[in-house]
């Protein structure tokens, strides 16, 4: 693993305990072997009392389609349901981000009630605002639509909370598929696809641990 690579892990695994316990890590491939995106990726909801090898298990058990299931809880009670998935395209930037990559959707229902829909990347800066970012989503054969979303608390480059998550995760939840398009900087406009059919939403008992 190299160090750009690892300071992604670390910087996005940050962003779960600065933005509300919640945040997106994107699959990591190539270099990054499969344990390190294991042991990191299923750390959804922050203080997760599980360890590394159910970590790995549970991945490996809980795949039901394109869509990863986990049900996290921790001590403070601050765990909820998560449903994760990654696009079927991959991503090719430039230097000092080129090689490729793939981007991830996660829809998160924490127990409180708050709905959070992210997108995010492995590497690279999506261009945002300061307080704002906005990426237009197709979702199946209907006309784009422009979403609005907020950069994570720690300023993490790669990750994008969107607004009306609750209204969003409906709309992903009825299409087969969706497609993002988002600006990088210095990459330009790139699109992200994604299948989305077959969600269950919230999951069932037997596809969540």
């Amino acid at each position: 693993m190299t160090y750009m690579q690892a300071a992604i892990l670390t910087n996005t695994f940050a962003a779960y305990h600065s933005d509300a316990a919640t945040s997106a890590l994107a699959r990591s491939y190539g270099a990054i072997a499969d344990d390190a995106y294991n042991a990191v990726m299923l750390r959804f909801i922050a203080g997760s009392d599980a360890t590394e090898k159910q970590h790995r298990a549970e991945i490996a058990a809980n795949r039901a389609g394109n869509w990863e299931y986990r049900n996290d809880e921790n001590r403070m009670g601050d765990g909820g349901d998560i449903a994760r998935i990654t696009s079927d395209n991959t991503l090719k930037f430039s230097f000092p981000y080129d090689g490729e990559q793939h981007a991830s959707l996660m829809l998160v229902h924490r127990n409180n009630g708050e709905q959070r829909v992210v997108f995010s990347i492995e590497k690279g800066q999506i261009l945002c605002s300061s307080y704002e970012c906005d990426l237009r989503i197709r979702l199946d054969g209907q006309k784009p639509f422009t979403a609005r979303g907020k950069p994570s608390a720690d300023r993490s480059s790669t990750l994008v909370f969107f607004d009306n998550a609750r209204a969003l995760t409906k709309s992903i939840g009825n299409a087969n598929s969706v497609v993002v398009e988002f600006t990088a900087y210095k990459q330009g406009l790139n699109l992200a696809e994604f299948r989305t059919k077959g969600l269950v939403w919230p999951p069932k008992k037997g596809n969540q641990k």
